[in-house]
């Protein structure tokens, strides 16, 4: 077995732990000590692992571990291409945004409310995205659960805490 695949199946099983051991693919390469076409490597398993997810739709409430909270939605993965591309000269370490282009749908999706006010519990996600007091928070909340989602999903991706900006969009039809 190569040393990048005996990498990756050590970073693989630090990924399905509770916390991501690394604070960034670059730590990862400083402490492995990987040359530039190893870096292309990982770079390349992070992609093929988001690939994997394009197509499949996901319920948050199947991933209590990610932390859902009062969420409850499905969404699907729709798209995945590179953003932004940073390449270290010194080092060759690459550093790719992972653009992830999702589907929130909405019908049926729900969020319980925390607020003081006890008749207001649970609210459709739809009229809790609209509000203009909370909706942003809502639409953050959401992003960060289906981030847990992917690399939940995905362990090498939390293991490399990979940088993945999803890019919700939202339909009220299944």
């Amino acid at each position: 077995m190569s040393y990048i695949n005996k990498v990756i199946k050590k970073l693989e099983q630090e990924g399905r732990g509770a916390l991501s051991t690394w604070q960034s693919k670059s730590d990862v390469v400083k402490f492995y000590g990987l040359q530039p076409d190893e870096i292309s490597h990982l770079t390349e398993l992070e992609k093929k692992s988001l690939d994997k997810l394009i197509g499949h739709r996901f319920d948050v409430a199947d991933y209590t571990e990610v932390g859902i909270g009062g969420y409850d939605f499905t969404f699907m993965v729709l798209n995945v291409e590179k953003g932004a591309v940073e390449t270290n000269p010194t080092t060759g370490y690459i550093r790719v945004e992972w653009l992830v282009d999702v589907v929130v749908l909405l019908e049926g999706a729900t969020v319980e409310l925390m607020t003081v006010e006890p008749e207001l519990p649970s609210s459709s996600l739809i009229d809790a995205l609209r509000d203009q007091d909370i909706g942003w928070e809502i639409s953050n909340e959401v992003v960060d659960i289906i981030y847990g989602v992917i690399t939940w999903e995905e362990p090498i991706l939390k293991a490399l805490n990979t940088d993945i900006d999803v890019v919700q969009s939202y339909n009220d039809m299944l």
